[in-house]
């Protein structure tokens, strides 16, 4: 669900987003108290967390954000607090899950059930009407930023797997493709330079295999090139907000807005309702992580922020499982580079139930690949 979820309002709820908002939520905090009950029942042997700074600090985040919903210039804090509630839950659910042994196939599970979610939903993008401007899915309910982040992190998850047996390397493939078809610029580029760390740095895999990679890098592009220049045209065209001229504007006047409320901020959700409209175009999100989470939460919710990726990073450096390592750093490197022009309306860019699970996964006892 994890993956899936997302998808949920554009193929039920279009004519009433705010009962899809509803009914996501409630599936999620369902299962967050599932598994909650599930762990009062049959409590784990462990009681200790695992990377306490950063779950700390995770912990302290969701708190602020909460928090905030007494101060939030959200247009409904009733449904401001079901999105915070829904990232709640399922950093609940994570912490819930991974408490219990072994922590490495348990996180192994949790990785191809987000894979299963996002292939579910790239069928829907694939089978669904193209956008005006070409792209794979839907402006209101499943936008191309959000389902193409999604595929990319579902690649790096199936290249992890793909050292332990071949066939999950067409998965890999397939969310590759379809990353690149749904033309999220951000993406394509953050998922370039991760794919690049990833193949030299961070897979067990042989040079003919580099190779074979290579060259399907090089095959996709060239399929894809006559669409990428239609589509870059359309886009490099005119001034409107979703170009990056427009998003210079986005981010100096987020800014000065940012600077009306310099410490606490507007609050969760606030962005949206905020933001004048421009013409017909309305921003949802700063299109950038820090101004996004300073508009938000101000310079104490920035600080949290930035002591989250230091603490993260921290945890990659020390972490003791070599391939959960590669892995994180390969989506640490998606993350960033996407932070820069794009960000998630609700939480951090990075999510934060992935940022949970990897950091507890990362300090667990190594399990060594094994090849099927």
């Amino acid at each position: 669900m994890l993956a899936f979820k997302g998808s949920l309002t554009f193929l039920f709820f279009q004519s009433n987003p705010r009962m899809g908002t509803a009914v996501t939520t409630g599936i999620t905090v369902s299962y967050a108290l599932l598994v909650l009950g599930y762990t009062i029942l049959d409590p784990p042997k462990t009681s200790r967390d695992a990377s306490p700074v950063l779950l700390r600090c995770i912990s302290l985040y969701l708190v602020l954000s909460g928090a905030s919903l007494a101060w939030t210039a959200s247009n409904s804090v009733l449904v401001a607090s079901a999105y915070w509630l829904g990232v709640a839950a399922d950093v609940l659910s994570i912490r819930l899950l991974l408490r219990y042994r072994p922590v490495q196939d348990n996180a192994d599970r949790i990785m191809q059930g987000f894979i299963l979610g996002a292939a579910i939903v790239a069928v829907i993008a694939w089978t669904a009407p193209v956008m005006d401007d070409m792209r794979l899915g839907n402006e209101d309910f499943l936008h191309p930023n959000f389902i193409g982040f999604e595929f990319g992190i579902a690649a790096l998850l199936a290249a992890y797997f793909a050292q332990q047996r071949k066939t999950w390397g067409w998965v890999c493939a397939g969310f590759v493709v379809t990353t690149v078809r749904t033309l999220s610029k951000a993406t394509i580029v953050g998922l370039i330079f991760a794919g690049l760390y990833y193949v030299l740095r961070g897979l067990q895999i042989s040079r003919k295999t580099r190779m074979f990679i290579a060259l399907g890098s090089g095959l996709v592009i060239l399929g894809f090139w006559g669409l990428l220049e239609a589509y870059l045209d359309v886009y490099t065209k005119g001034s409107n907000l979703e170009t990056l001229t427009g998003r210079t504007y986005i981010w100096a006047t987020s800014f000065e807005m940012a600077m009306e409320k310099p410490w606490i901020g507007h609050g969760f959700d606030s962005f949206r309702w905020l933001f004048p409209r421009f013409g017909t175009f309305q921003p949802w999100q700063a299109h950038d992580e820090w101004l996004q989470q300073l508009f938000a939460y101000g310079v104490i919710g920035l600080v949290i922020v930035i002591a989250i990726y230091v603490s993260f990073y921290q945890i990659i450096r020390t972490g003791r499982n070599t391939g959960m390592k590669s892995l994180a750093t390969a989506i640490l490197v998606l993350v960033l580079i996407r932070s820069l022009v794009d960000t998630d309306r609700f939480e951090l860019c990075f999510p934060l139930w992935l940022m949970t699970m990897l950091s507890i996964a990362l300090v667990s006892n190594p399990v060594p690949l094994r090849s099927q």
